[in-house]
């Protein structure tokens, strides 16, 4: 494998495992919320 295909095969795989890790220990409780709370009591 040249050197390029393998650098880049890296930074793929490390990107891949860094995500899967930080959604497994993000601190998700009731589901995923796109938006801002405010303090205008606004929950669903």
């Amino acid at each position: 494998m040249d050197s390029n295909k393998k650098s880049l095969f890296l930074a793929l795989f490390c990107f891949w495992i860094g995500l899967a890790v930080g959604l497994l220990m993000s601190p998700i409780k009731n589901g995923i919320i796109i938006g801002s709370y405010n303090g205008s009591n606004n929950k669903y």
